[in-house]
């Protein structure tokens, strides 16, 4: 019987990667959207939740709000957002619109047209996500507790 011990970290560790990127790539043929007027519609004034920690609305102007709520933080961060000529969408620093922060692309499950999966250009994680319109409730609350402490 083998032991647990014995065998190496970085081994579970990519097993582990393995195993979530396994789970989240699915079998669904999922179709790559590269109509930048489409990607404007799908995010335009939209609230997605990145992950169990991460909300981000996307608005209409081209500004993002990423409210991020890990390790007992409640964090507000503005970004800009814009479609590259590659049909992927681009973070960018707020106050240094040049500067890039990460890519994704987007796709669209074909059996499910409101259920969406991005990809990072530049660690290939993966996250499925269904928009919702506007700005989510988590959103709200947590910007009027933030204008609620400037006063």
């Amino acid at each position: 019987m083998m032991r647990f011990r014995s065998i190496p970290l970085f081994i579970i560790i990519a097993l582990a990667v393995f195993i979530t990127n396994s789970l989240a790539k699915d079998d669904i043929s999922w179709v790559q959207i590269n109509d930048p007027a489409e990607i404007r519609k799908i995010f335009s004034d939209k609230t997605f939740m990145v992950r169990k920690s991460r909300t981000d609305f996307y608005r209409k102007d081209g500004n993002m709000i990423s409210n991020n709520k890990s390790y007992g933080l409640d964090t507000i961060a503005i970004r800009k957002w814009t479609i590259d000529g590659d049909g992927g969408v681009c973070l960018l620093v707020f106050s240094m619109p040049d500067k890039i922060i990460d890519c994704f692309k987007v796709h669209r499950n074909p059996q499910d047209p409101e259920h969406f999966r991005i990809t990072y250009s530049s660690d290939g994680s993966v996250f499925l996500f269904r928009p919702i319109d506007g700005p989510s409730k988590r959103l709200s609350d947590s910007l009027n507790k933030k204008a609620g402490a400037e006063r």
